[in-house]
């Protein structure tokens, strides 16, 4: 009996490893918040923030964009590229995927298939600990979502440009502020 209960329980930590997180379809309109700052986000894309959201904010730059906020919050935006994940020729359309865990396998290399998987775990678990994964349109391609209590990641993946992924990270804002201030900024 003892060994039919650990079978069953192998089965089933197996199985529900194996499953992808759902991924929730975000249908998004872009509203009009007045003037407009845009930054490029990489070789290609941008991010238009709002004038007066920005207002008091400090702007750095420390491997890719930081913005603190007046509210303590912040913001960083970066680039990923393939030769900087080591994988040279890997298409990182599919990065965001396995990093948020709504992929756990594909015709990737395994080593970039693994590095991922183990970053999900140490930085997207641990550190963002996501409550929902969000999918959606944006100007130039697909945008993910994971957003946590305090803290998310936003992915955008270029369908022109499938060499690069550009990563926001958020600390202290809320889905309101990530929606007015990120997510319209990078829609249609």
């Amino acid at each position: 009996m003892i060994k039919f209960k650990g079978l069953i329980l192998t089965v089933l930590l197996f199985s529900c490893s194996s499953f992808a997180i759902n991924v929730e379809t975000l249908v998004l309109e872009k509203k009009d918040y007045g003037d407009i700052i845009e930054f490029r986000t990489g070789s290609s894309g941008s991010l238009e923030i709002p004038l007066s959201f920005l207002s008091g904010t400090k702007v750095s730059s420390i491997g890719g964009l930081v913005f603190l906020l007046k509210n303590k919050a912040s913001f960083s935006v970066e680039t990923v590229t393939a030769r900087s994940t080591g994988f040279d020729n890997v298409d990182m359309s599919t990065w965001p995927e396995y990093l948020l865990g709504s992929k756990t396998n594909g015709e990737e290399p395994k080593g970039f298939i693994d590095d991922l998987l183990l970053s999900k775990e140490v930085v997207i678990d641990q550190n963002i600990s996501p409550f929902s994964i969000k999918k959606f349109t944006t100007k130039e391609g697909i945008g993910y979502w994971g957003e946590g209590k305090s803290k998310s990641i936003i992915i955008l993946v270029d369908k022109q440009n499938n060499n690069q992924v550009v990563v926001l990270y958020t600390n202290g804002m809320s889905s309101i502020e990530i929606k007015k201030l990120i997510i319209n900024g990078v829609i249609k």
